[in-house]
């Protein structure tokens, strides 16, 4: 007969072990999609290798014979570090993460479906120029093959979420750099207290309070507009339906991303804050053939 001190410490021992285990297990799970950044890996398509040396901050410096093999590469190194966050991007300028978060996201899939954000970019791919389409076109193939190789080994939101990434596009490229004007022009809320601000102090004793902008600079809005002390609220209150997913702070910033050291601020210094593609910092490499 097993005294219930054994039994205890028994109980303890499998709770243990299989705390364990599933610690183990999710550690694994959250490390198994982390990038490549050493060996060779094959990338049909490529016109030449290519070489891709990350630095000892992680940042990838992408070496190719041409712009072709740079842009595909680029394009699978870009999946490699960011699919979810890029999955997450083109949904939510399409206006699609209801398909995958449900009614919680069906207000702003209905605010950027109103934009037409993914019906612009879709028209846009025909006025690409030929060089640029096809820079476009190899980056694409460079995400698809990425998430070809690694269809049972995507980000762990994937797994989470069971949700398999359809093929990228184009349009797909193109639908962020919409999301990123509006983005960019989130400062209407600025625009509309300062209009208040003349409504109810006068345009004279408001301008005192705002740093002075150049009378030959252009402005937005057109003359003769008249202010009021309520002007936007209605725009306002509408804009806080959209702030789960697309919160108006600051803070933001670029990902540096060149194609050329010359191009780039800093002539090529290996920073933290500066990237570039010349490489003098050294950490890892990779061939991709």
């Amino acid at each position: 007969m097993i005294s219930l001190g054994q039994l205890g410490k028994t109980a303890g021992i499998i709770i243990g072990a299989a705390a364990g285990i599933a610690g183990v297990g999710a550690v694994a799970a959250l490390r198994r999609p982390l990038p490549r950044t050493s060996g060779t890996l094959p990338l049909p398509g490529l016109q030449a290798p290519v070489k891709v040396i990350r630095d000892r901050w992680g940042v990838p410096h992408i070496y190719a014979a041409g712009n072709d093999d740079l842009f595909m590469a680029q394009g699978y190194v870009h999946a490699q570090d960011r699919l979810w966050q890029m999955e997450f991007q083109r949904r939510a300028a399409s206006g699609q993460l209801a398909e995958v978060f449900g009614a919680v996201a069906l207000d702003s899939d209905r605010f950027v479906r109103v934009l037409g954000f993914r019906r612009v970019a879709e028209r846009e791919v025909d006025t690409l120029d030929e060089e640029t389409r096809r820079l476009v076109e190899a980056y694409v193939r460079g995400v698809n093959a990425f998430i070809e190789q690694h269809a049972g080994n995507l980000p762990i939101e994937f797994t989470v979420l069971r949700l398999r990434p359809r093929p990228w596009t184009v349009a797909d490229v193109l639908v962020w750099g919409r999301m990123m004007a509006l983005q960019l022009s989130r400062n209407w809320r600025e625009e509309l207290v300062r209009a208040r601000l003349i409504a109810t102090l006068g345009a004279e004793r408001a301008a005192t309070l705002m740093p002075h902008y150049p009378d030959d600079h252009p402005i937005i809005v057109p003359p003769g507009i008249q202010y009021t002390p309520t002007m936007g609220q209605s725009a306002m209150e509408r804009a806080d339906a959209t702030s789960r997913f697309f919160p108006d702070g600051g803070g933001q910033g670029s990902n540096s991303w060149a194609v050329a050291a010359h191009r780039a601020i800093g002539g090529g210094r290996c920073s933290p804050v500066i990237r570039t593609w010349r490489l003098r910092c050294p950490h890892s490499g990779m061939k991709i053939i």
